[in-house]
């Protein structure tokens, strides 16, 4: 799935639960313009915030939130982890 699709399957999935952008803003207290910007793909490089907006709609839709999140490029949570240099051992 791409970008493009996974805005499509926000769009029919609200659609088909017969909920406006301005049901869903509420209830998931994001602002209509980011879900707008959601039904149309989001932005060429989303950003962690992004993401987890995608999640959240996706999640409060019934969608997979993973399954979306990956469409918009990846995680919504990236976590480094720097090995320790002196005893070798990774996050510690």
């Amino acid at each position: 799935m791409d970008r493009q699709q996974a805005g499509t399957t926000l769009r029919d999935k609200r659609t088909s639960l017969e909920l406006s952008l301005e049901d869903v803003a509420r209830a998931t207290l994001l602002r209509k313009s980011v879900l707008e910007s959601l039904e149309a793909g989001g932005p060429p490089e989303p950003n962690g915030f992004f993401k987890s907006y995608a999640r959240r709609y996706a999640e409060y839709l019934g969608l997979n939130g993973d399954d979306i999140v990956a469409a918009f490029g990846g995680s919504s949570a990236t976590v480094a982890v720097k090995p320790d240099v002196e005893s070798g051992r990774a996050g510690q």
